[in-house]
């Protein structure tokens, strides 16, 4: 089974990163402005046969087209605020995946506004409790913690059962896969930047091409439109930093929001 998905995070409104999701500077880089997100929208509805879709209905829709499913992690605010206003300019669903201890804290949304997605027609999945990162490290006891506390308490915020979910820190492993299956998740989503899918215990996990505030509506509609290329050179950054991680450990993520601080007290 096939399908193309992208990845988003945040939209903002100006240069104040804090107003929606994370407010560490490390998750600055995913935050696209809110000029640059609608240039995405128009660019890859240009190169689409077909409106975008949820995944209950992957199973059912013809091969042809290639599937295509949006999505955005962590629940920023900005998913109710700016992202659904913007889809609905095109008749799009999209899948929301909520990291549930921040639900109500300042940047993320409400349980008012979870339901009101679901309402719209969109999809909303756990991104997990806390959001541990990276979480392949976590214990099998921590991993099914995390997935059955997320989606327990969005299925009482919603009123009916959560099955999709989106792994944090696109940190993939088949602990995270098993744990997921174990506690009643169906469909998971990966930050493998690929268009196959596979199945883990009864779960189907799904690749997902990861958008950045610096990355292009060209590129993001290069992702849709299937362009071989830019998969393929995805594929290999993306390969290459997974075996920088591995090797590198706590270390890479030290490292990492260290140049993050720097780049934002440099902005300021």
């Amino acid at each position: 089974m096939k399908q193309i998905s992208l990845l988003y995070h945040d939209v903002i409104e100006g240069s104040n990163h804090q107003q929606s999701g994370f407010p560490d500077p490390a998750a600055a880089r995913y935050k696209l402005d809110r000029a640059a997100f609608v240039e995405h929208l128009h660019a890859v509805d240009e190169v689409l046969q077909s409106p975008p879709i949820t995944i209950e209905q992957l199973p059912q829709v013809s091969k042809q087209p290639t599937p295509f499913t949006i999505g955005f992690d962590d629940g920023g605010v900005s998913s109710a605020t700016i992202i659904a206003e913007e889809l609905g300019r095109f008749n799009w669903k999209g899948h929301f995946f909520i990291t549930t201890d921040w639900i109500g804290k300042p940047g993320f949304v409400s349980e008012m506004q979870i339901r009101e997605l679901d309402a719209a027609g969109h999809r909303i999945g756990s991104h997990t409790c806390s959001h541990p990162n990276p979480m392949a490290a976590c214990p099998p006891t921590q991993l099914l913690d995390e997935w059955k506390r997320s989606i327990v308490r969005l299925g009482d915020i919603l009123g009916h059962p959560v099955e999709v979910a989106s792994i944090p820190g696109g940190a993939y492993g088949k602990n995270v896969a098993r744990t997921a299956a174990q506690a009643g998740i169906r469909w998971l989503f990966t930050s493998e930047p690929v268009r196959t899918s596979w199945q883990i215990d009864g779960c189907t996990l799904l690749g997902r091409y990861g958008i950045e505030c610096e990355d292009s509506p060209r590129k993001a509609a290069a992702f849709a439109a299937e362009d071989w290329k830019v998969r393929a050179e995805e594929w290999a950054i993306w390969n290459t930093k997974k075996t920088i991680k591995r090797l590198g450990g706590p270390l890479f993520y030290k490292l990492r929001a260290w140049q993050q601080n720097r780049h934002t007290a440099g902005d300021k």
